[in-house]
């Protein structure tokens, strides 16, 4: 893969590309108590500070923040500053908030401006917490035509970084298997009751 050109790359404040919107409640013994399929979000960066799966109509009683759909979340403690992806609708805890896009998303520009997001992370310590505040105010550098984010450079790049990861997963997986392959022309049978 060649190096990323970014001479021509612009700054963007976070709160002009996301609605950052705070979580609230969401334990891991309501989880256990209300199961079902949408991903419950806290802090916390295994599984993209996913925590467990609860029930969404649990969740819209309780008036919990749920995100409209796919979406990026950022850890507001402890693991500080964590940008996690969502593949779908997710409902964010206390310590995470949604950053709910203000473009027209898809899995590939928010991949591409989550990995901008992350140089981020290194301003905030533990014991530090991401407010809507700052975290709007935030600078990150994107691709940029016409003053405004190159979606199509972001989408193009992506596209081209699966590429290179499917063909490693592929040449790793036929380099283990002619490994795997075990020669046995030269076994016997045993009778194992004698």
């Amino acid at each position: 893969m060649k190096k990323i050109d970014t001479t021509s790359w612009k700054e963007f404040r976070v709160g002009d590309l996301f609605t950052i919107i705070g979580g609230k409640g969401i334990t891991k013994q309501e989880i256990y108590e209300h199961p079902g399929s949408l991903p419950a979000i806290q802090s916390g960066e295994e599984k993209f500070g996913c925590i467990g799966y609860i029930d969404k109509e649990y969740c819209v009683t309780k008036k919990y923040t749920l995100s409209k759909g796919e979406c990026l979340t950022v850890a507001r403690s402890g693991s500080s500053g964590y940008v996690g992806y969502q593949t779908s609708q997710c409902v964010v805890g206390d310590s995470a908030k949604i950053l709910e896009p203000k473009f027209e998303a898809n899995t590939l520009r928010l991949l591409f401006i989550r990995s901008a997001l992350m140089v981020l992370k290194a301003k905030y310590a533990y014991t530090d917490k991401v407010t809507n505040e700052n975290y709007a105010k935030a600078i990150i550098l994107l691709p940029s035509k016409d003053d405004s984010p190159d979606w199509q450079y972001m989408e193009d790049y992506m596209s081209n970084v699966e590429l290179c990861v499917q063909s490693s997963i592929s040449a790793i997986k036929d380099t283990e298997m002619s490994r795997l392959k075990i020669d046995h022309s030269n076994w016997k049978e045993f009778d194992v009751f004698s």
